[in-house]
């Protein structure tokens, strides 16, 4: 048997940074703090929202439901995210690898994303004893890694497909290190971006 309760805008949704809630967010949300029911809907008659489960939830997860509605900001799933770094060179002179250009999605609705990444690495100076290292970094997550001991700007990219559950925000980074003799690595022209497909 289903159960329902009604929230109020502006009463219960104090956090909201848009005209209403959103949805699909809002459920999600939702379902992701509470474990004796399951949202499924959430009905839109402004100023009120009818929150409709499959069961009665618990006193405990009611009380939840009350905070995660406090806490909704009302913003929207983000469908795709895009950052570029353009021309930029950074420097590293250490050898332990240092985090140099990030992309740190908003939360994103569940379903297979492509992520793509581009950038240019070189050590200033030609050197065999000496290299520089690139990875990338997927949730904290190796992905991939390129190294090279060469002057000039060596293009390092790839992409891969990844699935996310509501509300994922993900971050994809890049990051260096110089290997070797003492040489200053360089990254350039960094460009990354996760997308819906």
């Amino acid at each position: 048997m289903s159960y329902e309760i009604i929230k109020s805008v502006p009463a219960d949704f104090p956090a909201l940074t848009q005209p209403g809630p959103d949805g699909p967010v809002l459920m999600a949300q939702i379902n992701a703090a509470i474990s004796t029911a399951e949202c499924v809907s959430i009905i839109n008659n402004h100023p009120d929202y009818t929150v409709q489960f499959d069961v009665e939830p618990s006193a405990g997860d009611l009380t939840l439901v009350d905070s995660v509605c406090a806490a909704h900001t009302g913003v929207p799933f983000a469908t795709g995210v895009q950052k570029l770094f353009a021309e930029a060179v950074m420097t590293e002179t250490g050898n332990s690898y240092v985090e140099k250009a990030s992309l740190q999605s908003a939360p994103l609705s569940a379903g297979d994303y492509l992520v793509n990444w581009y950038s240019e690495i070189a050590v200033l100076l030609a050197d065999a004893t000496s290299g520089v290292q690139a990875r990338v970094m997927w949730g904290g997550v190796e992905r991939a890694e390129s190294s090279h001991n060469l002057s000039f700007y060596q293009a390092f990219g790839g992409s891969v497909i990844v699935t996310i559950a509501d509300l994922e925000a993900p971050e994809l980074s890049i990051e260096l290190r110089r290997v070797g003799t003492p040489n200053t690595a360089q990254l350039r022209r960094v460009r990354m971006a996760i997308a819906p497909i």
